[in-house]
């Protein structure tokens, strides 16, 4: 299936009548599922109409599947909430993707070293092609997952470029003209000697103003200086990936979380205007839905604290601490470097450490324990996914390297706190 232009047909029959639950019936590729909704009630004043019924099962965009046929059995005047029919509709849908996964069981079994990929087909007979794949896996024998990592601060990035299971490191453009930078980058120098394949990329800040300009002025000039070591950006907003295309069309861009990547018809459209490298998968999404996002591209973060909110808004002015007078003269010029320097604490007295970034006047809650998906790591693998990633945030430089080596070598033990965060329940 290729994302964007193909879909799977799936029909629906819908019998709704008043004071019973609704019935809805899903048929795809022989398969067929029925699923009961909410209580139809009497209408009080406009009856719900075919028409009405039709307009919300047409609307399965995000899914795999194309509402083909559709028709509605409606007996007397009755009335439905359109959440209802809509919730009714991602249910049957969802019971139905489970019937078709299970006609289509795919394992991965050694083969002279590697792992390949078998079909089942209903009779219990191994095929290498029983039916086209439900999702947008990858058909040919899953590639190695390469391991990425992502970090605020400059011993994180020591860390990571000193451990031989890094294959791309974000680095902050902050950390650009940083005193250690010439340093980082001749170690950066001598990974990509040794490392054919390691890539360097920097990531732009989430928010970007107009007073951003002489900034990415400057930062242009630190990339021109280490030009043959800097791959790629990572934008965490349109603005970036803007800039980025305008400016540096010949080198990859990488799309962060926070760009929004939930349905194929945006996803078409970022590759259109500009053809990203890889994409980070959204922290929101459980198991099922990262299942229906294209693996080939896809970089997905399996530790590091989920930012909680990143805000405009500056934790320290609104405390009375901030001493800077946030002029957009003074903003663009010389100002302190970012740092966890207070941390907000909830009715429970859990605390979650604020990245307070004064140069951009842009604040970064993250939770008071790390996501770690340790526990999922072979069913991503087996997903076809490109990487996945590490995010370091207040982690000290022996803390990186610990979780590096357990996650890419498989060496220590897992983190002692953690959450698996929306990845078994999805957004609430």
């Amino acid at each position: 299936m290729e994302d964007g232009k193909l879909q799977k047909p799936v029909s629906f029959h819908a019998a709704i009548r008043p004071g019973e639950p609704i019935h809805l019936t899903a048929s795809c590729e022989g398969i067929s599922v029925q699923k009961e909704g909410t209580v139809a009630q009497p209408a009080q004043k406009r009856p719900l109409a075919e028409d009405d019924v039709v307009k919300q099962l047409k609307k399965t965009g995000g899914s795999f599947y194309g509402a083909d046929d559709i028709s509605v059995e409606l007996d007397g005047d009755s009335f439905v909430p359109v959440s209802a029919l809509n919730e009714l509709r991602r249910e049957t849908l969802d019971a139905l993707t489970e019937k078709l996964q299970d006609r289509q069981k795919r394992t991965y079994v050694p083969e002279h070293g590697r792992e390949a990929e078998t079909a089942q087909s209903e009779t219990g007979e191994s095929t290498a092609a029983a039916m086209p794949p439900l999702h947008y896996a990858d058909t040919q024998r899953p590639q190695p997952t390469k391991c990425y990592v992502s970090v605020l601060q400059a011993e994180q990035a020591f860390a990571a470029l000193r451990t031989t299971g890094t294959d791309r490191l974000y680095l902050p453009s902050d950390l650009m003209d940083d005193p250690k930078t010439g340093q980082l980058m001749e170690l950066v120098r001598n990974v990509k000697a040794d490392r054919p394949g390691f890539e360097l990329f920097v990531t732009l800040p989430t928010i970007l103003r107009s007073y951003s300009e002489p900034y990415l002025k400057r930062l242009s000039g630190q990339v021109k200086v280490y030009d043959g070591l800097v791959d790629g950006f990572l934008a965490g907003s349109l603005g970036g990936m803007c800039w980025v295309t305008e400016k540096y069309p010949e080198k990859k861009l990488s799309l962060q979380h926070s760009v929004y990547t939930f349905n194929r018809e945006t996803r078409q459209l970022y590759q259109d205007c500009f053809a990203p490298d890889s994409y980070t998968a959204p922290l929101e999404l459980n198991r099922r839905e990262l299942e229906a996002l294209p693996p080939q591209n896809q970089e997905m973060v399996v530790y590091g604290r989920v930012p909680m909110m990143v805000s405009a808004g500056c934790v320290k002015r609104s405390l009375g601490a901030c001493q800077i007078s946030h002029t957009q003269k003074q903003l663009s010029q010389g100002i302190p470097a970012a740092a966890f320097s207070c941390r907000l604490k909830d009715r429970y007295n859990v605390e979650f450490p604020v990245w307070v970034n004064c140069r951009h006047c842009m604040n970064t809650i993250y939770n008071s324990v790390p996501l770690s998906l340790h526990q999922y790591l072979a069913e991503q693998k087996r997903r076809g996914i490109r990487a996945i990633r590490l995010d370091f945030t207040d982690e000290t430089a022996e803390k990186t390297r610990e979780v590096l080596e357990f996650f890419s070598e498989g060496k220590g033990t897992a983190p002692a706190q953690y959450t698996t965060g929306h990845y078994k329940k999805g957004v609430q």
